[in-house]
């Protein structure tokens, strides 16, 4: 397996926390066979950071042969949900609560968004992935189970905490969903699943190889009262995990 060291080899990371779908699909009409590609919300690439729409930033050409991507959480308004349930629902599980800008309770806007939203937008990014690097295999990387146990994380509930792991579970389902919509329409694109990569190892997990809420901030954190962002990603070892996760797939037959 090659890795950035290898003089044969040319690896970019292009990488943002906290991107969407439109933050990778390309903000100029004039560039590639795909013009002005819009996600399920209606939205074109957007720059995030002051940093170009990732598809904006030339790196993909008739070269590349492999791109490893992983989106859909921030589509699925993922840090909003985890505000609700460890802050803002109150008196209420946070699956009965509503965000600030939805009449409905998350229980009902959440399944819903990945399904109507979330699912389809990521098939366009991988349709205009493929339009850009028509050679390469692309890999869709899915998220693991988060919380371990009964309650591990301050301020979401045991009540809450299954619903937590059911929605991240149905994101995976439709991550997989848009994978083979994606190849359905010609695109060679594969999701691999870390979920038994990274069985009984989530967070209060053994061992617990994602980060729970961090408040140590890094450079990169902004200056306000909410915790790191490192919170809720993989750790050291976590990464390992996602590694091994794509390294199954990649050896897998039906991409050989």
């Amino acid at each position: 397996m090659s890795d950035d060291r290898d003089g044969n080899m040319d690896y970019h990371l292009v990488a943002c926390s906290g991107a969407q779908t439109e933050n990778i699909l390309s903000a100029n009409d004039q560039v590639g066979p795909v013009k002005g590609a819009k996600n399920a919300e209606g939205q074109s690439g957007q720059s995030s950071y002051g940093e170009l729409p990732q598809l904006d930033k030339g790196y993909l050409d008739q070269n590349t042969t492999l791109v490893t991507m992983s989106i859909g959480g921030n589509d699925a308004r993922f840090t909003d949900v985890i505000t609700e349930c460890m802050i803002m629902a109150g008196l209420k599980n946070c699956q009965d609560a509503e965000l600030s800008d939805q009449s409905e309770p998350l229980r009902i806007t959440e399944p819903r968004l990945i399904k109507e939203k979330v699912r389809p937008s990521i098939v366009t990014t991988l349709k205009e992935i493929a339009e850009r690097a028509p050679k390469a295999k692309i890999v869709l990387m899915g998220y693991p189970k988060l919380l371990e146990g009964e309650v591990c994380v301050p301020g979401i509930h045991k009540e809450e905490q299954p619903w937590v792991n059911s929605i991240g579970a149905l994101l995976t389902e439709q991550m997989a969903g848009a994978a083979a919509d994606a190849r359905a329409a010609g695109v060679k694109a594969w999701f691999s699943d870390p979920t038994a990569a990274f069985k009984g190892q989530g967070i209060c997990g053994s061992p617990e190889t994602i980060h729970g809420i961090v408040t140590d901030k890094t450079p990169g954190d902004k200056d306000d009262l909410k915790p790191s962002a490192q919170s809720f990603h993989p750790k050291i070892a976590g990464a390992r995990l996602y590694a091994n996760s794509l390294q199954s797939t990649l050896n897998s037959p039906e991409m050989k």
